[in-house]
């Protein structure tokens, strides 16, 4: 009987892990250029010192080159090389980066 009590125990310590683990996950402001409204992401950046720099001053140049060369799939690689990000957040990246660059 005292192996089955330890093995419960076990068990119901990674279930109530695992429930209180789940329910505490931060909630994060997603950066797609589609569910956000220009207004919407412009009140969510930095005011101040900030507020006059150029939007594409944090994008790696060699991206910005790629985009010049009209080469969107190359910017999409090296946006996810440069900036660590996934591949559906670097082609909206890209995509919203192109609608504006030019």
């Amino acid at each position: 009987m005292g192996d089955f009590q330890n093995i419960a125990t076990v068990i119901i310590a990674l279930v109530v892990g695992f429930i209180i683990g789940r329910s505490s996950k931060k909630v994060t402001i997603s950066r797609d250029p589609e569910r956000l409204t220009p207004e919407e992401w412009a009140s969510l950046q930095p005011k101040g010192d900030h507020a006059d720099r150029n939007p594409y001053d944090d994008v790696h140049p060699d991206v910005l080159n790629a985009l010049n060369s009209n080469n969107k799939i190359e910017a999409i690689k090296l946006f996810r090389q440069y900036h660590s990000a996934s591949l559906k957040e670097a082609k909206h990246a890209i995509d919203a980066i192109f609608k504006n660059f030019r």
